[in-house]
């Protein structure tokens, strides 16, 4: 049950309900209509995605398990649950009634949309998305405004032949990520070659402005330097997508499970991130104390409300690293670091997923990688926790031995800090075993807070 250990919201009175899949696995049963003539039935129902601000809004996204009534055969659909407060949930559906919403090229197993009046919930059915129009064109193949940049890309005289489309990642209402197979062939020789692309959807703008901070760091990177970025290839307004060429290598994070050379690779991946740091890149925006401190401050309304029974131990973390974070100056910083965002292609590290690309504190950055090194047997439970350990120091010396050695002053608060936000991607992933991972987390944060940090 949602409920439990969760605190309760006077606001969502139906959200223990929301949270329990059997009850869920019955009302998706009885509210959402085939899209065809063919009658699913839904054999199992998972929440799988959290997210929430208190007294406002909840976003619950579901995986279905369903049954063809006929053969047996199984298949998954996202859908995606979205609550609000004040009757503003039906009033959205009863706008998305009068548009009509068209899903080009789409094959869920129902329409897209639903209303569920039990939990006062607006339910979307992938891929339609409200937020994300330009999704199901995507998903649906090949379309003249996405064909014609990755033509340019082939070159004069290529047309493509061939056309597959992979979800990687959906957040519903924020993003999603599309790799694109595309075979081409050249008219004039016959030859024939299979590029890699990735399409990211926004729900605003930004796709726009990452493809303005990759031009601008690809300019400035070159075979001298530690790291490099995607190459983007077009951003398309329309869509609100950003397409890129597939960037070469492997996750950081696989390369630590193989163990592998691992430790030469943390400290590649240390040094690239010392040169981002100090280089003269200027970035499109700021992230200064005050949005950090939003972001501390979300981060323990979110944790309070998973663990009410920790609540003071998490007001406690949380108010002290806010009350000892200064205002530095800003550095350029990716400030969304996680291990499978560092890419190892032999010698050369590669940094993606730059949507978060700011001047701001680059220990932002240090610690969130530290905290995801040191705390590896929490991702992967059968990976030996000393040797994460070893690969966090590693990490730590690398880096602080080519940055400002001021720099590691600030080193405790951080890390309790991305302790604190590493807990909360538990618990929004609902990943198995959460509330202790929270707790081990907590834990972390205030022996870094208590002066032992990995140094």
């Amino acid at each position: 049950m949602i409920v439990e250990p969760y605190a309760a919201d006077p606001a969502f009175p139906d959200l223990e309900a929301a949270g329990d899949p059997v009850s869920m696995r019955q009302l998706f049963g009885e509210h959402l209509r085939p899209a065809g003539e063919t009658a699913y039935t839904i054999r199992d129902c998972r929440l799988s995605r959290v997210r929430y601000r208190k007294g406002a809004r909840c976003v619950l996204q579901y995986v279905l398990t369903l049954s063809h009534p006929a053969t047996g055969a199984e298949r998954t659909q996202w859908v995606t649950g979205v609550m609000y407060t004040g009757g503003k949930t039906r009033r959205k559906w009863e706008k998305l009634l009068k548009s009509a919403p068209d899903v080009p090229g789409a094959d869920p197993a129902f329409e897209p949309f639903a209303f569920v009046p039990e939990l006062d919930m607006l339910v979307e059915v992938f891929p339609y998305d409200r937020r994300l129009p330009g999704l199901p064109l995507l998903m649906a193949g090949p379309s003249p405004d996405l064909e014609a940049p990755l033509l340019a890309h082939f070159g004069p005289g290529w047309r493509i032949e061939a056309w597959d489309v992979d979800l990687v990642r959906y957040r519903a209402e924020l993003g999603a990520t599309i790799r694109i197979s595309a075979r081409a062939e050249e008219a004039a020789t016959g030859r024939a070659e299979e590029r890699r692309f990735y399409a990211k959807v926004y729900h605003d703008d930004g796709g726009e402005q990452t493809h303005s901070v990759l031009r601008t760091l690809r300019d400035r990177t070159h075979d001298g330097t530690a790291f490099s970025v995607g190459r983007p290839v077009a951003y398309l307004d329309d869509l609100r997508t950003l397409i890129q060429k597939e960037t070469p290598g492997v996750m950081l994070r696989d390369v630590l499970l193989k163990g592998e050379d691992a430790g030469s690779a943390v400290r590649k991946a240390a040094a690239a991130l010392a040169e981002l740091h100090l280089s003269d890149v200027t970035p499109p925006r700021l992230h200064s104390l005050g949005d950090e401190v939003r972001a501390l401050e979300r981060t323990g309304r979110l944790l309070r409300w998973a663990c009410p029974h920790l609540g003071a131990e998490i007001e406690g973390a949380v108010g002290a690293v806010i009350s000892n974070l200064d205002e530095v100056p800003p550095t350029p910083t990716h400030l969304d670091l996680k291990l499978d965002h560092i890419l190892l292609d032999g010698e050369r590290i590669s940094l993606i997923d730059l949507d978060g690309f700011a001047g701001a504190d680059p220990l932002l950055d240090t610690t969130g990688v530290m905290v995801r090194l040191g705390g590896m047997s929490l991702l992967f439970p059968d990976f030996d926790e000393e040797r994460g350990k070893e690969y966090e120091r590693a990490f730590a010396d690398e880096y602080f031995g080519r940055v400002p050695e001021a720099w590691r002053d600030r080193l405790p608060v951080h890390y309790a800090g991305a302790a604190l936000k590493m807990a909360v991607g538990f618990f929004r992933r609902r990943e198995a075993g959460w509330p202790g991972k929270i707790e081990s987390l907590l834990n972390t944060a205030g022996e870094s807070l208590a002066g032992r940090t990995p140094q």
